[in-house]
Parts: structure tokens; sequence; C-alpha cells
């Protein structure tokens, strides 16, 4: 069985009535089990979660302290995907927890390492490992890919998965998932320690369970 705690529901678990990054949407996916991407920004001095720049007050957005609030277990993690800069001072505490922050400029990466906050290094076609800031140590990789699945023809190493590596599902940009789906089962059945972020969390684990049998 793939860990559910190792799927990441990109937004919650949204739907037409849902509003994806909304409590309702993150509450659902942690009482599933899953763990949860959502998009943090600042508003009128506080933290919302938000993925564009809110229009409105900040008293009509979801805080961020809301959604670190919400129950879940010591295995599902937040990966909280940072829209703006600036947001460490806003934080205090909260950069510390279960989860971890990924997304930000190169300076603002090195501040909430220095802070002690969990970071994630950001690979795709356009961003190396080898090119990450200098002496940021992650244990986390988030792996995306915008145009083209460029990892499954290319030897990743084991820079990679001597980490805990948060792959992008292509449905994200648009693209079929499948063959993605695919090398994330492969890899966790290797025993690698790999986990998805994608749009159809439970989509994924139907078919790790038909897939695997096969392998």
């Amino acid at each position: 069985m793939f860990p559910s705690h190792k799927i990441f529901a990109h937004r919650g678990i949204h739907s037409k009535s849902v509003e994806a990054n909304s409590i309702l949407a993150i509450e659902n996916a942690l009482s599933m089990g899953f763990s949860v991407e959502t998009d943090i920004r600042d508003s009128h001095g506080l933290v919302v979660v938000e993925h564009d720049p809110p229009k409105d007050s900040a008293g009509s957005h979801n805080l961020l302290s809301a959604v670190l609030a919400i129950s879940r277990d010591s295995e599902q993690t937040l990966a909280l995907n940072v829209k703006s800069d600036g947001l460490l001072g806003l934080l205090g505490e909260k950069a510390l927890g279960n989860h971890f922050f990924f997304d930000m400029s190169a300076a603002e990466t090195v501040k909430f390492r220095s802070a002690s906050a969990t970071v994630a290094i950001r690979v795709s076609e356009y961003e190396s490992i080898a090119g990450a800031i200098p002496g940021i140590n992650a244990f986390w990789v988030w792996l995306d890919s915008f145009e083209g699945d460029w990892f499954l023809t290319n030897d990743i190493g084991v820079d990679f998965l001597g980490k805990s590596t948060v792959v992008v599902s292509p449905e994200l940009h648009g693209r079929e998932p499948q063959k993605v789906w695919n090398w994330v089962t492969s890899q966790h059945l290797k025993g690698n320690d790999v986990s998805i972020c994608t749009d159809l969390p439970n989509e994924f684990l139907e078919y790790f369970k038909e897939s695997s049998v096969s392998k």
C-alpha cells in the first residue's frame, strides 16, 4: 500500500462546491489521511492561505494559523508554497513544525534555514540540485516538470532518492499523469522515499493498487 501521508493533495480536496485552498478543502484532505500542499502569502500584516495577491481585506481570507490548527497525525505534512517574500517575521514560531516551505527566493530560503525552518530544494528541468543554494542541506526535494517529464529519461541520481522527494504530478501542468504515476509507484516499491503532489489523490491510490499487483 502507498502510504496516504505520502500523497500531497494539491490545495486540499476541492471541487465545484469546495474552493481550493479553503479550510474545508484542507480539512477534507487531512481527514482522509493525505498530506497537503497549499499556498501562503501576506495580507495586511497576516499570513494568509492564498495563491494570488489578495484583493480584499485580510479578514476575508483563510489564515495560516487556522490551517496549522487543524488536527492531523504526526506523519501528515503541510507543504507551504511561499508566494511572497518577507513572511518569516510574520510567522514567528509557526516557521517550525511538521511542515516545510518552498519556492522562496534564494535570499528568503537562507533566512528560513537560519531560523531553523524546514525548507525544500526545488528541482526541475530548469533548476538542478547542483545549482541549489550552497550550505542548504534540505531534507525535502520538490521535483517538478513544467513542459515534459524530463526526469523519466534522466538519471536523477542518489542525491534525490537519499532525501524525501515530492514529485509534482503532470496533471497540475495539464499533462497526462500515468507515466509519472508509474515511475512513482516503481520508486516506492524499490524502497525509495518518494511522495507525490496531485489533484487526484484518490485516483492515484487506486492506480497504485492496480499497478503494483502486476509489478
